[in-house]
């Protein structure tokens, strides 16, 4: 039985309610393009869901543009090369620079939506500018995509329809220049409408970028607001009431702690009032303000849309902060990204399952403490688990990984090298410095590399196939942007000398360089147990004996219960000798 994602939803129905809105001149386009873009975005197709906004936005210009087209073509032609080919240029720029990295966005969605408020009746235009602040804000954290962008294009394409088709918001904006000029004369100077167009234009651009600069990166990062239980209740609109009503209404039969409950709404409040949100909210409101029709009560109702736009965009962004998103932004080519419950579940396999490993789990756990903003200490920044194959130094390196993860709010990125070194070494070092570039706006970050020698090997010639991810590993590893960032690297390896030194010095992985030994007899006995009461196997005592004393590794180990476990549910118990033999010389034991 599927869940229903809440939180998926909201955020899907405030980036798709633009075009809802456009039902309302447009029935059949409106409802068609809510449907899609919503059903996409619910799918986590977030590109496809940008490219069929684009489709509909498309669609819409040609039939409002068709009576201008009707009445005098050449000038119709030009009215819809001006609303198409401007955001096919910016809005494709943003498709191409999300296909580059490996990821999906979805401010393009948010800032398409804002030109679709072009033809909705006022104050359509207003909130359509409050759109593209809310795209501007999603896309900084995106990481790749260019927060500018979304102003920009509806700025140039709003404003320059407006001009020559006479719309609402084309007489909002004359209305504006008229009072300019009345200031002006009235100032002793006399100046033409066309330069105070122009200013007009490049003040809204400015405005709108303003907006969404002045909120920083690390108010978007939802994890640490706790904003996944009120997922419903965010365009700032009876904040309290919402969120006291929301969790009955969602799971009426659900025992609630009030006061944990009270405690994050309190939170989420104070958040949403803080000092950048309300400055942004201002500015906003004040870009909308010159889009708006003549002063009076339509300009407040401006004021107003215009700021929602900013509420939007914040918990838009805080939706792409989140694990689950983040993991359909840049999983799959890039890097793995596994959410709470992967977490959790390499948490289990990895970590707890290892046996006679405690005294280096505490020293992993202590050393987390680098990062707890501790004065005179600075994150440590990598990390080398080395020593012969088999030991444990993958699940161990993983499981710390996802123990930070849960424990610490890291977000982890597992790096396959495989997956990096496709396509050539140019290919592959663009992809690995993409890594650090996520790591680094998502920070505290943890990435695990396993078999870190296939990418930081020795330079010996700049011909040689990893140096230049060894470069990138050098230059990134480094502190990143800042000596402080809190980004920790983990690589794992069985041949340590392969790597280049400059990669396993103090600062880089040689912050921590734990050797990972194989176990000794007595140790080895212990893991055999330890394994086969989590397998719940029952192995013969002088088969146990002897594979104490034949078995090396915790991998050798656990390939000979897990043989045992196969073949006592197969209830062939008098072959259990031979997975030691399959185990030890390779023998077929299945």
């Amino acid at each position: 039985m599927s869940v229903v994602d809440y939180k998926r939803m909201a955020t899907g129905l405030l980036v798709s309610l633009p075009f809802l809105l456009l039902s309302v001149v447009n029935i059949p386009l409106g409802v068609a393009s809510f449907i899609a873009v919503f059903a996409l975005f619910y799918l986590k197709k977030f590109l496809y869901t940008s490219l069929l906004s684009l489709v509909f936005y498309i669609i819409a210009v040609m039939v409002f543009y068709g009576t201008a087209y009707s009445a005098n073509p050449i000038m119709g032609l030009a009215y819809m090369a001006i609303a198409i080919l401007l955001p096919l240029l910016i809005y494709g720029l943003d498709l191409k620079i999300a296909v580059d990295t490996y990821s999906q966005f979805i401010s393009p969605t948010l800032g398409i939506g804002s030109l679709v408020l072009m033809f909705v009746p006022f104050p359509g235009p207003a909130l359509g500018l409050g759109y593209a602040v809310a795209s501007s804000i999603v896309s900084k954290r995106e990481v790749f995509s260019n927060y500018w962008l979304p102003p920009l294009g509806f700025i140039i394409v709003y404003l320059t329809s407006a001009l020559f088709t006479e719309t609402p918001i084309g007489a909002g904006l004359n209305h504006t220049v008229l009072s300019m000029q009345d200031l002006l004369v009235y100032a002793g100077v006399t100046l033409p409408s066309r330069p105070l167009y122009m200013l007009a234009l490049f003040g809204s651009f400015i405005l709108a970028v303003l907006a969404s600069f002045v909120i920083p990166k690390s108010l978007l990062i939802k994890r640490e607001m706790h904003v996944r239980s009120m997922a419903v209740m965010t365009t700032g609109l009876a904040v309290h009431l919402a969120s006291v009503i929301k969790p009955f209404s969602l799971q009426p039969h659900a025992r609630v702690n009030v006061r944990n409950y009270m405690g994050v709404v309190k939170k989420f409040v104070s958040y949403l009032t803080h000092s950048r949100i309300v400055l942004a909210l201002l500015i906003s409101a004040l870009a909308g303000l010159i889009l708006s029709l003549p002063l009076g009560l339509w300009s407040l109702l401006a004021l107003v849309v215009s700021g929602i736009g900013v509420l939007v965009g914040v918990y838009a962004a805080a939706y792409v902060s989140d694990l689950d998103t983040l993991k359909s932004l840049f999983s799959g080519i890039l890097v793995d990204v596994p959410n709470e419950q992967e977490l959790e579940q390499l948490f289990k396999e990895n970590w707890l399952v290892l046996i006679g490993m405690d005294e280096l789990k505490d020293r992993l756990i202590k050393a987390s403490m680098a990062f707890e903003d501790i004065p005179g200490v600075r994150p440590i920044h990598g990390m080398l688990l080395y020593g012969p194959a088999g030991t444990g130094k993958t699940a161990l390196g993983i499981g710390y990984a996802a123990w930070l993860g849960l424990n610490k709010g890291f977000n982890v990125f597992i790096v396959r090298a495989g997956r990096i070194l496709r396509g050539g070494p140019f290919d592959a070092a663009h992809r690995l410095d993409l890594v650090f570039q996520l790591a680094e706006a998502y920070q505290p970050a943890v990435v695990y590399i396993d078999e870190i020698d296939a990418l930081g090997r020795v330079r010996e010639s700049p011909d040689a196939p990893t140096y230049l991810t060894t470069s990138v590993l050098l230059q990134d590893i480094d502190g990143i942007v800042s000596r402080y960032a809190k980004v920790l690297v983990i690589g794992t390896t069985n041949n340590k000398d392969v790597l280049d030194p400059a990669l396993v010095r103090p600062g880089r992985l040689g912050d921590m360089l734990i050797y990972v030994a194989k176990p000794p007899k007595e140790l080895v006995k212990k893991i055999i147990v330890g394994i086969a009461e989590q397998k719940k196997v029952t192995i013969p005592s002088d088969l146990l004996d002897k594979a104490s004393e034949t078995l090396e590794t915790g991998a050798d180990a656990e390939s000979f219960v897990n043989c045992v476990a196969l073949k006592e549910k197969l209830g062939l118990e008098n072959e259990l000798p031979e997975c030691l033999q399959a185990v030890s010389t390779g023998l077929p034991a299945y």
